[in-house]
């Protein structure tokens, strides 16, 4: 969520529209008319937490935008019955849009336990958001009409917006040592050792045409590395003359990656996983190429950012969440194809 690593956070406000073909028109609010559920009725509760219909409506929309989006550029007929996952497409939506919705109030609900509130530094940053996103519209009016179109006007947009500012609060804190909720450091070694986080810096020769000539320059840098007086500080000077890798400039002092997530050949991830924090690989062939790995510790602020974004997204996959009638009896299919209407000025029956 960091605008976001989980990803409701990180998303824009506003969507393309492509899906319906909106004329921009902001005439009333169009979640209500195509929900047929009035948009301040609380629709959820997540831990007690009460929450409006038209947040939960905002982000079935939004999915169903997207859902839609991808089937017109795939060429698809989108069929909301059509079997997705463990359930329908349908059930994807609202899923999906469940998911996103319990997120923000989880993070509402935790900064209000941990009295986290906005700075002046983050108030001026949303309005200097609010102004951007004006311009780029060609003024106020015409953002506020876009937003229209997807039942936001400008509190319930700096509703959301605010949410994703309370949370990089919420992880600053998480990250700062000197913070109450800085984790423990059997909070972070527990939670490393689960979730297979490993810090690692490597060399990476590419075999190309020539794999002799890889190979002995590899040597050649393992060799120095082994003669040098202090190897592990001369590891990223060498990467630097040595390494193929094109990220290089981008982690000069390596990086931290999870195991599998395909950062590395799986040849070269099972030497790094032998070696001891602090110990370097001998030359090892993976994928064509010659890599030479070392080991590193794990930083703490990198770590503890992971750390909460894992505590904060399991609160919300485990949150206790209760829905009314009115959200159980919602149709997916009948509600897009409601808002869509209304987006266009259409009634249901000319869609």
């Amino acid at each position: 969520m960091r605008r976001m690593m989980i990803a409701a956070l990180g998303l824009s406000l506003l969507l393309g529209l492509t899906g319906c073909g909106a004329k921009n028109t902001a005439d009333g609010d169009l979640l209500s008319r195509a929900s047929g559920i009035p948009s301040e009725e609380t629709l959820l509760t997540v831990g007690g937490r009460e929450v409006e219909a038209w947040r939960y409506l905002y982000w079935l929309a939004y999915t169903c935008d997207s859902i839609q989006t991808a089937y017109q550029d795939a060429g698809t007929e989108l069929d909301w019955d059509a079997a997705f996952e463990d359930g329908s497409l349908s059930d994807y939506a609202r899923q999906q849009a469940l998911a996103d919705t319990v997120l923000y109030a989880v993070v509402e609900t935790w900064a209000e336990e941990r009295d986290c509130t906005l700075t002046e530094e983050d108030r001026a940053a949303m309005e200097a958001d609010w102004e951007a996103a004006s311009q780029d519209y060609g003024g106020e009016d015409a953002y506020l009409a876009a937003l229209g179109e997807l039942g936001l006007d400008r509190q319930r947009a700096q509703t959301l917006s605010q949410a994703a500012y309370l949370y990089d609060r919420l992880r600053a804190r998480a990250c700062d040592p000197e913070s109450a909720d800085y984790p423990t450091a059997e909070d972070l070694a527990d939670f490393s050792q689960k979730s297979g986080y490993v810090a690692v810096d490597f060399i990476r020769v590419d075999g190309g045409d020539d794999p002799d000539a890889a190979r002995a320059k590899a040597q050649e840098a393992f060799s120095k590395l082994n003669s040098s007086s202090a190897p592990a500080n001369d590891f990223a000077v060498l990467a630097a003359t040595y390494s193929d890798d094109p990220d290089r400039d981008q982690y000069p002092q390596g990086r931290t990656l999870l195991v599998g997530d395909g950062t590395l050949p799986a040849e070269a991830e099972a030497a790094l996983l032998d070696l001891e924090e602090g110990q370097w690989s001998g030359v090892v062939e993976a994928d064509g190429s010659f890599y030479i790995l070392l080991r590193q510790s794990l930083d703490g602020a990198t770590m503890a950012g992971a750390w909460f974004d894992y505590q904060l997204q399991s609160a919300a996959e485990t949150a206790a969440v209760e829905t009314t009638g009115a959200y159980d009896r919602l149709d997916v299919e009948d509600f897009w194809e409601s808002l869509c209407s209304a987006r266009t000025g259409e009634t249901a029956s000319e869609a």
